[in-house]
């Protein structure tokens, strides 16, 4: 989870480096971050002379492939699992398709159904 954006970050570098009216301890505070986060901010913005931008750059997300679905469907036609033990058949025969992957497919097109018993939270948890 991101606490922070652009425009927390500016507030944090207008108001403890240049205003100075606020303590790394209070803009802390007021965003839910730690001191060290707001101190490596200032610290960057000292050395740059630049306030910081968040990174965009992460891992597209991926999706199953025409191909991947059709020999999903084969597979399952051939044996009845389900995304588990289908998982594990695929490797067997040769194919790698995340277990993940699989039961996303498998619930999208309705070929398994949620417990309601398996939903609900363990006491012991």
């Amino acid at each position: 989870m991101i606490k922070l954006s652009n425009k927390k970050i500016r507030w944090i570098v207008r108001h403890c480096a240049e205003i100075g009216d606020f303590s790394t301890i209070e803009a802390a505070q007021i965003y839910g971050i730690t001191t060290r986060r707001v101190q490596q901010i200032l610290k960057e913005y000292r050395e740059n002379g630049e306030i910081p931008v968040l990174k965009k750059e992460r891992r597209p997300k991926t999706s199953l492939t025409e191909e991947q679905k059709k020999i999903i469907n084969e597979v399952w036609k051939e044996t009845r699992l389900g995304a588990r033990l289908l998982y594990y058949e695929l490797q067997k025969r040769g194919y790698r398709i995340p277990l993940n992957k699989i039961h996303a497919y498998f619930r999208k097109t309705g070929k398994t159904q949620e417990n309601p018993r398996k939903q609900k939270k363990r006491k012991r948890c």
